[in-house]
């Protein structure tokens, strides 16, 4: 995105005032959150969308993810979230549906559901 500033200044020492543009680049960084994955188990060892894995996360630093089970109870935690290094997989979770709040490091918050399918 592209937002373009311009503003005009009457000088009287400069004939015709003076014009300004300033072009800012607004950099949003968008993320992309699942709405469900599909841990590796005996039944399904595709390795294939295996954790809660956030699109486009590398553009961030410092990212504060929280899972909370149907009763509220938190089941991962990690202040500084990386898709592979401490990514959520759900090893010790049941399937089913589950709460998450992302706090990125720009002061943006995400909250959802995102569910478990073996």
């Amino acid at each position: 995105q592209i937002l373009t500033l311009q503003g005009s200044l009457a000088n009287p020492c400069a004939p015709g005032g003076l014009f300004w543009e300033l072009e800012v680049e607004v950099d949003v960084c968008d993320i992309t959150i699942p709405n469900v994955f599909t841990p590796v188990s005996p039944e399904n060892n595709d390795d294939m969308n295996s954790s809660f894995y956030i699109e486009d996360l590398e553009n961030y630093d410092n990212v504060m993810v929280r899972i909370y089970d149907r009763w509220g109870n938190l089941v991962y935690t990690n202040d500084d979230y990386q898709n592979n290094s401490s990514a959520w997989y759900g090893y010790d979770s049941a399937d089913g549906t589950y709460w998450y709040t992302i706090l990125l490091p720009n002061g943006l918050t995400h909250q959802g559901t995102v569910s478990i399918f073996r």
